[in-house]
């Protein structure tokens, strides 16, 4: 084995890339005496030992979430939740639904209430209460465009262009400097 075949070796490259495992084999090389030749196989085994074991646990972690993940996905296949049934038949889940499931019902939070960054809330200002309203149901209460032209009672298309605009605006209010 040749020195740019053991150079060529991910584990002796990583290694060797550390200064004091370096200078062992230099010392090694050099200085060919049996102490020295011990260190050096001692340190290597050492590293070469918390190499396999760092290696060990990021697959255990990684096979652990797969597994972890399988048997949730599982469980949420096995436990669905039956919205007209009941154990109780007096009465199903859908009795406590209230009937105007078409709207929908948030706490009182607009965008301004969110926005920390000083220029930002500047930004959110500057738009119409509309263009307000559509983002806020965009990117806090995490609606589709469909669902919010729906509550809206207006066009996808709408919501679509008035949120591209909205975002135009701000993007030009921060990006000017002030």
């Amino acid at each position: 084995m040749n020195l740019t075949t053991i150079d060529q070796n991910p584990i002796i490259h990583s290694f060797l890339s550390i200064p004091s495992h370096k200078q062992l084999l230099e010392q090694a090389i050099y200085y060919p005496t049996e102490p020295n030749k011990q260190k050096l196989n001692q340190a290597f085994q050492l590293f070469f030992l918390e190499a396999r074991f760092t290696s060990y646990i990021a697959s255990l972690i990684h096979f652990s979430a797969i597994n972890y993940d399988k048997k949730n996905r599982l469980y949420k296949d096995r436990h669905q939740l039956i919205i007209d049934h009941s154990e109780n038949k007096d009465h199903t889940y859908t009795s406590r639904i209230p009937a105007d499931t078409d709207t929908y019902h948030f706490a009182e939070r607009n965008l301004q209430q969110v926005i920390t960054e000083k220029k930002m809330y500047e930004a959110i200002q500057q738009l119409t209460d509309r263009e307000q309203r559509i983002l806020c149901y965009l990117y806090i209460y995490e609606m589709t465009e469909k669902e919010i032209s729906s509550q809206l009672q207006v066009t996808q298309q709408a919501i679509s262009k008035t949120k591209r605009l909205a975002i135009k605006k701000l993007q030009t209010y921060l990006h000017c400097p002030s």
